[in-house]
């Protein structure tokens, strides 16, 4: 009887669920900047998803191995770090700015 209480007691984890969905609110807030972003191109743009896309698996794989509260809280924290330094390149808009404003200096 009282095995039948103690194997009907059922854990729940909180921990890796709720550093799963901080690091899943880090990448679709980065990923929203990234697309409301007028100074990259399309092209920028995709390339800096699919950076924002391996850091979050990356993050989550990190997650998944971690089997201690801090271990989790170590790579949520990683992972989100990560995740915010993803930045769609500028550089196509910037340089074609830069040589119009060269040409036209030139006139």
């Amino acid at each position: 009887k009282v095995l039948d209480k103690i194997n009907a007691i059922q854990t729940q984890a909180r921990v890796k669920p709720a550093a799963d969905r901080e690091v899943d609110n880090a990448y679709n807030t980065r990923k929203q900047e990234i697309q409301n972003s007028n100074a990259s191109t399309t092209e920028e743009k995709e390339a800096a998803y699919t950076q924002l896309d391996a850091k979050k698996q990356e993050a989550r794989t990190n997650l998944d191995a971690a089997n201690t509260n801090s271990a989790v809280t170590t790579a949520k924290d990683n992972g989100i770090a990560a995740i915010n330094q993803v930045q769609a390149a500028t550089t196509k808009k910037s340089d074609a700015k830069a040589e119009i404003a060269q040409k036209a200096s030139e006139r």
